[in-house]
Parts: structure tokens; C-alpha cells; sequence
């Protein structure tokens, strides 16, 4: 699968977290509940500091091990500062440094990520393991989801 290679600043981020695994299937189906959760609750409205409020962003942190181990995914926004994290929501920063960036298409969301996320497993990039993350442009539905896994 095809990606570019890109250097990334840090990012801090403010949102909602949930630790799940792939094991068994089981993010699959906890990250659609988790993310219905984000937007039937307005989650995106309680957060302060926004540096861009079109971009909602799906972060892929503490992992356990590879892939197939537990780790914990945050919904958010990236902010200028952490000097207002609401009660309930998480803190973290996208670490600075190399990224391999995927371009999921397809016909929703859903399916950009999920064939994006099946490519990258099957590729033989060396990640590692610290933050990963996804952006969704919100004002346009049909746009790509943008992928960026950390590699060394």
C-alpha cells in the first residue's frame, strides 16, 4: 500500500478515551458505539481551544504491543493548550516526528477506515507504537480520511 512519509509537530489533544483491542474483533465494534456516542452527546461542543473545528480527530495511544494488543482511542480535537480539559475527557500529545500518511477512501467513512486500517496490518512498515491518528475533515463527508501511523 502506498503512503507518504511526512514529519508531523506535536499536537495536543482534548477528548473522550476508551480502552479497547483488536482482539477478537472487539474495537470493531466498540470504536462505532464510541463515536456515535461523541456526536449524539456534542461532545465536540464542551471542548475549548480548538485549532481547527473542522478537523475531528481519532487517536490511537498506550498501546500494549502490536496492533493486535489493547491500547486506548481518543475522539477530539487538537487544541492550542491544556488549560481547560473538562471534566470527563483526556489530555494527550501526538508525539513530534515521522508518520506515514494513508489516504483511506471508499464510500462512508466506515469502510475508508476499516480497508486503510486492514493495508496498513497487512504492510511491513515498522511502527512504533506510540501515537497514530486519523483526521476527519467535517465539512465534507465524502472527503478522504487521512491516516497517519508513527514509524521508525
Amino acid at each position: 500500500m502506498n503512503y507518504k512519509e511526512v514529519h508531523k509537530p506535536e499536537m495536543k489533544i482534548v477528548g473522550i478515551s476508551l480502552k479497547t483491542t483488536n482482539e477478537n474483533g472487539k474495537s470493531s465494534i466498540d470504536q462505532p458505539a464510541f463515536w456515535h456516542y461523541f456526536i449524539n452527546n456534542n461532545i465536540q461542543e464542551k471542548i475549548p481551544n480548538k485549532v481547527n473545528p473542522t478537523n475531528i480527530m481519532g487517536v490511537y495511544t498506550d498501546y500494549v504491543g502490536d496492533y493486535t494488543k489493547p491500547f486506548t482511542f481518543i475522539i477530539g480535537f487538537e487544541v492550542s493548550c491544556f488549560a481547560t480539559v473538562p471534566k470527563g475527557m483526556v489530555s494527550v500529545n501526538i508525539m513530534a516526528g515521522r508518520y506515514a500518511l494513508f489516504t483511506g477512501k471508499g464510500k462512508d467513512n466506515v469502510e475508508k477506515v476499516t480497508n486503510t486500517w486492514e493495508k496498513i496490518w497487512q504492510s511491513d512498515i515498522k511502527r512504533c507504537y506510540k501515537t497514530d491518528f486519523e483526521v476527519y475533515d467535517l465539512t465534507d463527508k465524502k472527503a478522504d480520511v487521512e491516516i497517519y501511523i508513527g514509524f521508525d
